[in-house]
């Protein structure tokens, strides 16, 4: 007969334990996003439970109306890790450059060329021509690689109708560009 009822206490124990830790893994993945999948086009690092397509809205910015490929992302907003939208893919040169033109720039007229041959120092540091035109651990982290052997088109004022700016490198092919957008202003509220 003990026996019998020190099972069911076990029994009733293991149950509720079982709920307690449920109810626990639920509400961690709520707050955390723990569960949520993520996006195969974001980049290291990127916020999971943002979407791309929400954070460009957001933005006032909007993928070119053609075909792309090779699309990938990054996006954080938090106050301890920064605001930001990073993002790149490829398309054809025709609609890469209308795409610059509705931003803004003059897909002929870049603010400057990459590799830029500017030497000398910045804020005591030494810099060479070969400098990544974004930061080096944003390219690291997303596998960006500019040949220093070749010539890119790097346009500093990429700026959406909701007034988010962007810096944006573009490496021309035959037929098709990649273009790197690196955001440097999404406003204050995005």
């Amino acid at each position: 007969m003990r026996s019998r009822s020190r099972t069911r206490r076990w029994a009733g124990w293991l149950a509720a334990a079982v709920i307690v830790a449920a109810a626990c893994l639920f509400g961690l993945s709520r707050c955390t996003n723990w569960f949520t999948p993520a996006d195969p086009r974001a980049y290291p690092g990127s916020q999971r439970g943002l979407r791309l397509e929400d954070r460009m809205a957001g933005i006032g910015l909007a993928l070119p109306p053609c075909e792309t490929t090779d699309l990938r992302y990054a996006t954080r907003r938090d106050a301890s890790e920064g605001n930001y939208l990073d993002l790149s893919f490829r398309a054809p040169n025709a609609c890469a450059d209308s795409y610059l033109t509705a931003h803004g720039v003059d897909p002929a007229d870049p603010s400057s060329v990459w590799p830029s041959g500017v030497t000398g120092t910045v804020n005591g540091k030494a810099i060479s021509p070969t400098e990544p035109p974004f930061p080096r651990e944003l390219m690291d982290r997303y596998g960006w690689v500019a040949d220093p052997k070749r010539t890119y088109g790097y346009y500093l004022d990429f700026r959406t109708p909701a007034g988010a700016v962007f810096r944006v490198l573009v490496d021309r092919g035959p037929a098709t560009a990649t273009v790197y957008l690196h955001s440097t202003y999404l406003g204050d509220s995005q």
